[in-house]
């Protein structure tokens, strides 16, 4: 077996192995359905969009059989202050033959993500799909590797309404770089990982330069008064999700959604959606903490809003938070164009 890191601008050749290699795993959307993720000819580019990252590539008998990303983050923990940490995922082995263990390979990717996390942080964190067989608790806590435990939950939702309303006349268009401090503001107390466009002045003037994942123009979100925001963006530059029916589904992705209330998070919401359907998106994830979820969804604002609508039209799903160094018990807020 060999292990490398995945290097600039891999060639037509392996970027078609890696292909085939990443077709092979699906994931669960909700509601019974299933895709799959491609991340085109730059294999390396959706962690690179979210930090500083590195990917490492095993193979085999000249086949790909595992793969392992990291990605440098800034996270702002429940007491206000921010550190880096490391983002581990788009974590797979699978072995030509069944009958082999793939656990050598799965040790070998961990130690070297986990040698180059160790180098600037003790903190990390993946975020897992609910549904997913092996969790982190099944393969950390030993090689040298630190144990990471379940500390957080979100739920992820995608939004295909039959009719998109225009954007409420209370929502303005703020620069992205104006976000970040509402979106804290309206997250307090609670852990947040930075999203690169909303990093404070400091750490994003001391960030290394990243890659662009959106294929749309990024824009933000404001309501009148701070009630609520968001950040309309899409991952088509650097991963697209096919059905099993081979159909794209193409989305945008409400990342830094905050509220202070139920009405408010659906002016943002309607918002992204009107730009969606401008552009010929007919859908929108978005992810939030089970409580704030579970406060939109019960609310009678929401209920009237989606009253009309198919029941397929609310997709949902989750995703568990995993980390090691970190605490538990409080609200995640997380980006679906990062997961």
């Amino acid at each position: 077996m060999r292990i490398e890191r995945l290097p600039d601008g891999p060639s037509a050749e392996f970027s078609a192995a890696l292909g085939a290699f990443e077709a092979q795993f699906r994931y669960p959307l909700g509601g019974g359905r299933w895709f799959r993720i491609d991340h085109g000819q730059d294999y390396g580019r959706f962690f690179a969009s979210i930090g500083d990252a590195r990917t490492w590539i095993a193979e085999s008998q000249a086949q790909v059989v595992g793969a392992i990303s990291a990605a440098r983050v800034e996270l702002r923990v429940p007491s206000g202050e921010s550190h880096s940490a490391a983002y581990f995922g788009d974590f797979k082995v699978r072995l030509a033959d069944p009958q082999r263990s793939a656990g050598w390979v799965a040790a070998g990717l961990l130690r070297r993500a986990a040698d180059w996390a160790q180098s600037y942080t003790r903190r990390g964190m993946a975020i897992v799909m609910d549904g997913t067989a092996v969790v982190p608790e099944n393969y950390t806590g030993r090689l040298g590797l630190p144990p990471f435990r379940s500390i957080g939950h979100v739920t992820i939702w995608r939004i295909e309404p039959p009719a998109m309303s225009t954007v409420p006349r209370e929502v303005s268009e703020i620069p992205t770089s104006e976000l970040g401090d509402h979106f804290r503001r309206l997250t307090a107390g609670g852990y947040i990982l930075e999203h690169p466009r909303t990093l404070p002045s400091p750490s994003r003037e001391a960030a290394p330069s990243r890659e662009e994942r959106s294929k749309m123009r990024p824009r933000a979100w404001l309501l009148d008064g701070g009630r609520a925001c968001g950040l309309l963006e899409d991952t088509r530059l650097a991963k697209r999700l096919y059905l099993d029916d081979g159909a794209e589904l193409v989305s945008g992705h409400l990342s830094c959604l905050a509220f202070q209330d139920p009405r408010a998070a659906i002016d943002v919401i309607r918002a992204a959606l009107s730009e969606c359907a401008s552009q010929g998106i007919p859908g929108l994830f978005m992810a939030l903490p089970d409580r704030r979820a579970e406060l939109l969804s019960a609310s009678p604002e929401w209920q009237e809003w989606t009253a009309a609508w198919p029941r397929d039209a609310v997709m949902s799903t989750g995703a568990s938070i995993w980390g090691s160094g970190l605490e538990s018990g409080f609200d995640w807020y997380l980006h679906t164009a990062e997961i």
